[in-house]
């Protein structure tokens, strides 16, 4: 998955990705209108997996996490798991997801994507994880007495 160090005075979070990771930021910053908030970002984060190989190393990344934002890190479990007749779930599936529970904490938006993935898949099987980590910046709160 991953390892990161967040820095909160500066908005960034550096990050290591080890195996195969997706994170999909979601951009809800209040200023913006409900439909400029999205489209989310969606990118991949690879690197080999951890403790295969004793010399390996880890290139760091960093991502700015504004006021209001969630970043949604996920394994392709989500976006892969199909339902009866073979259609996958796909990033566009998460996005509705994020979408629909825009303002909500991570807790409920976890639940949600776990809910519509099962709800997609309906009866058939599985054929991976569905791992998901949600981790949200609290919005700006304006300075009272100006």
């Amino acid at each position: 998955m991953g390892t990161g160090n967040a820095n909160p005075g500066r908005q960034v979070l550096a990050y290591a990705a080890f195996g195969i990771v997706y994170f999909l930021l979601a951009q809800y910053a209040a200023s913006l209108p409900f439909q400029s908030r999205l489209p989310l970002f969606v990118w991949p984060g690879h690197g080999l997996a951890l403790g295969m190989f004793e010399s390996a190393t880890y290139q760091t990344s960093q991502l700015t996490i504004g006021p209001g934002d969630m970043l949604v890190l996920y394994t392709d479990g989500i976006t892969e798991a199909e339902n009866p007749e073979g259609k996958a779930f796909e990033e566009s599936g998460l996005e509705a997801v994020i979408a629909r529970t825009a303002g909500s904490d991570p807790v409920q938006v976890g639940r949600a994507i776990l809910a519509a993935v099962d709800s997609h898949a309906a009866d058939a099987r599985l054929g991976d994880d569905l791992t998901a980590l949600m981790i949200s910046r609290a919005p700006s709160v304006a300075a009272h007495g100006t």
